[in-house]
């Protein structure tokens, strides 16, 4: 890696760091303007994992391939995991629950892939599946008030997968075709 790349990585990582301590102390922040606003320690944790934690992720998958697809295909892969776990605790009406199960299975595929960028992209085939299937079973049920909400939602989600499988899948056919060094 050249200087200057070097260079231009530590400000996107410090971008990326500056973003979330920016988000985590804004909750702060308006606790001293808003009097309603009161976060307890529990919440700022809470935040710190939902919003660090993707974060921590695409530094490892970042560090694992030099392949641009592959740090696209893993951004693309947890900003959705993220708004499913966001939209999901904001949402708070009892059907959303079932959607960390795409989360959950993402992960786990993930974990089997071995981060692997052709294994990657069948993990995340797997997870807009597993995204489409929820939808279809959490907008049919008896108790949902807004189906075409969660399906509206759930395909917007399930693109997210599709597009994070094609970066990955683009990242492995690259390394397939790479020199040997």
């Amino acid at each position: 890696m050249t200087e200057d790349m070097t260079m231009l990585w530590n400000r996107w990582r410090i971008a990326r760091w500056s973003v979330v301590a920016i988000l985590l102390l804004l909750p702060l922040a308006m606790m001293q303007v808003v009097p309603d606003w009161n976060w307890g320690p529990g919440a700022f944790v809470l935040a710190g994992v939902v919003i660090g934690g993707p974060v921590l992720l695409y530094e490892v998958a970042a560090r694992r391939s030099a392949s641009t697809a592959y740090g696209l295909g893993a951004a693309v892969a947890l900003a959705t995991s993220f708004v499913t776990v966001w939209t999901t605790i904001v949402r708070d009406d009892g059907n959303g629950l079932g959607f960390f199960g795409a989360v959950f299975a993402a992960a786990a595929c993930a974990f089997v892939a071995k981060g692997r960028a052709e294994g990657m992209a069948r993990a995340m085939l797997a997870t807009a599946g597993v995204q489409a299937l929820l939808a279809a079973l959490v907008a049919t049920a008896p108790i949902t008030q807004e189906p075409v909400r969660i399906l509206v939602l759930s395909g917007v989600l399930c693109l997210g997968w599709l597009g994070s499988a094609g970066l990955f899948r683009r990242s492995a056919l690259q390394e397939d075709v790479s020199p040997v060094t």
